[in-house]
């Protein structure tokens, strides 16, 4: 009797003891797997909390199966009530989880783009490379403008080059940011020169330096340096993401519309192209847009100095909308759906004006994506924004 009684306790033991390792992992695993319901949600801003679920989708469906075998398991172990309960929030996951992978696909499929689903797991992304090719390209005000090269293997008289200019809400980030996407421009036949920009601090406004520190590296390559990186200067592109997308179509377009000169100088080349990557446009709708998180009026009142009541020709000059012309460059704007800084609609907005102009314009708005969809490198958002880039800069 005490020997079956010591078995009973034991395996008594033995039994809380791995109900409590399931509950505690599968409780972890149900806290990363929710993430996804937050695309759900009305509130724009909760969707920032979806961005590893929306850019690592199988990674999330792997989660949320995990929960669902959590609550299995807990069913088998006689926690029948909390087992139930896991099994419905694998259930609540799992949908929302399976929709964003289908509407990529079919968002995919609709533009011809085929999708890795290995590249997914790709995690190799070096976000920052070692600063070793590092150009002071201008200094003003007692502030070095520097850039860095990623420069493809073969160099000839007509590589095409793109000026990409780093987000950061005009306030952060840095130049060395995206090294894995220079690369894989490079191996397309891309030099990249990824610039600095002087940036907004709490007591300076920079919005009148910014776009123009921009324009000085477009002077600067139409100098000699065209020559040095063996560049041909009918084939540049200007491109950035965030803040750097608003700022690369603000100086493509004052550079086309001889309404914004260099801060260091010299003649600068009008692009061929522009590019911006879930790009600020309207700023007014930016400062008002109740549906976007706290963040985002946050940098634009610091980036003009004020609100649209206080800083009104910042707010007016700074807009893309205001310098709409015929004559522009190409455009090509991506915009996320989900973005909790960016409004997908003044991309939308922006894309028609441009037409309405005679300018070749276009635009796409991924679904169920965040606004920083870059964070995984092989994501299919992130395969689906790399080849309508291509496609693009092909033409």
């Amino acid at each position: 009797m005490k020997k079956q009684k010591k078995r009973q306790q034991k395996t008594l033991t033995l039994n809380i003891i791995l109900r409590w390792v399931v509950i505690v992992i599968g409780a972890g695993m149900a806290l990363f797997a929710l993430q996804s319901v937050a695309l759900w949600l009305p509130w724009r801003w909760t969707y920032e909390f979806a961005a590893n679920g929306s850019a690592w989708p199988f990674v999330q469906l792997g989660l949320t199966v995990g929960v669902g075998l959590a609550g299995g398991a807990l069913w088998w172990l006689g926690s029948r009530r909390l087992g139930i309960v896991y099994i419905a929030l694998s259930a609540l996951c799992l949908i929302p989880v399976t929709q964003t992978m289908i509407s990529l696909d079919t968002f995919a499929r609709s533009q011809g783009i085929p999708l890795s689903v290995t590249q997914q797991f790709d995690v190799s992304r070096n976000q920052y490379a070692a600063d070793e090719a590092a150009v002071r390209y201008g200094r003003v005000a007692q502030t070095d403008l520097v850039l860095s090269s990623y420069l493809t293997s073969e160099m000839t008289a007509k590589n095409p080059v793109i000026v990409y200019v780093h987000g950061g809400g005009w306030s952060g980030g840095s130049r060395t940011e995206n090294s894995d996407f220079f690369r894989w421009l490079n191996s397309r036949g891309y030099h990249v020169l990824s610039i600095d920009y002087r940036i907004a601090k709490d007591n300076y406004a920079s919005w009148q330096d910014a776009p123009r520190d921009v324009v000085c590296a477009l002077a600067w390559l139409n100098s000699a340096a065209a020559e040095r990186y063996g560049i041909d200067r009918s084939a540049v592109t200007l491109m950035g993401d965030s803040a750097g997308g608003q700022l690369a179509l603000r100086a493509a377009y004052g550079v086309a519309n001889g309404d914004l000169t260099s801060s260091c100088g010299g003649q600068p080349l009008v692009p061929a192209s522009v590019v911006g990557i879930v790009p600020a446009i309207d700023f007014v709708e930016l400062y008002d847009d109740s549906r976007l998180g706290p963040t985002s009026r946050e940098n634009v009142v610091r980036y003009l100095g004020g609100s649209p009541a206080t800083a009104s020709e910042a707010y007016s000059e700074s807009s893309i909308v205001t310098h709409v012309k015929a004559g522009l460059p190409r455009t090509l704007i991506i915009n996320a759906e989900r973005d909790t800084l960016v409004s997908p609609r003044s991309g939308e907005a922006l894309a028609a004006k441009l037409r309405e102009a005679g300018v070749d314009a276009e635009q796409y708005t991924l679904p169920y994506t965040v606004h920083s969809y870059w964070i995984n490198p092989g994501g299919y958002q992130n395969q689906i924004g790399r080849q309508i880039i291509k496609q693009f800069l092909a033409h």
